[in-house]
């Protein structure tokens, strides 16, 4: 053709130049648009021409699955909406994924304290994509030991478990001296419910 004439309406933009064979365009919000063209022959003659083209909504990308969790824990499942087509799961940070990361649902295992970020991109039934993140805290285990007392660590809300040889067990953070030959155990819980065990062996 002797000239090329294009125009839009609608949810999209032309992107660079209008007077070319071809046209670039930018999809806008889901809904549609038109574009039209018209053409200029060597003779002189033009004629004109129309195609709505549809916008189809992207899928809406959400992660389901814990905000927080301890250290050194596994087995954490993460989740996307159902009914996807293409499921692209990444990390980056204090976590590994453990096991396939193109389900819906992914598992992670978190590393040391800090935090791991979970990115997820979807592909839906009419070929569109998002894609979304989710940021989640690996909080740090509290700390466990066993004095010559046999008490536990000092800390503000840590609980304590005590286990032992005959039947010994109490909840408390001290159990006073102890002379019964055996391999005793503390299990020590905090405030995020995050969980460290230590153990001491009394000879006989």
């Amino acid at each position: 053709m002797r000239s090329y004439t294009w125009s839009i309406t609608g949810s999209g933009a032309i992107s660079g130049p209008s007077t070319n064979q071809s046209v670039t365009v930018d999809a806008g919000a889901a809904g549609s648009f038109a574009l039209h063209l018209v053409v200029l022959n060597v003779n002189g003659c033009s004629s004109n021409c129309d195609k709505p083209v549809t916008v189809n909504a992207n899928p809406l990308c959400s992660i389901s699955g814990e905000s927080a969790v301890c250290a050194s824990t596994t087995s954490h499942t993460y989740s996307g909406p159902a009914g996807m087509t293409g499921y692209a799961w990444s990390i980056s940070g204090g976590g590994a994924i453990n096991g396939p990361s193109t389900n819906q649902s992914v598992t992670v295992d978190a590393g040391a304290a800090g935090s791991f970020t979970l990115r997820l991109f979807l592909t839906g039934a009419n070929g569109c994509a998002s894609s979304c993140s989710k940021n989640v805290a690996v909080n740090p285990n509290p700390p466990c030991s066993i004095m010559v007392e046999f008490c536990g660590p000092d800390g503000a809300g840590l609980r304590y478990q005590w286990s032992g040889p005959a039947g010994f067990a109490v909840t408390n953070r001290c159990t006073g001296p102890i002379s019964i030959p055996g391999t005793y155990q503390l299990t020590v819980t905090d405030g995020n419910g995050c969980v460290s065990s230590c153990a001491r062996t009394l000879s006989p």
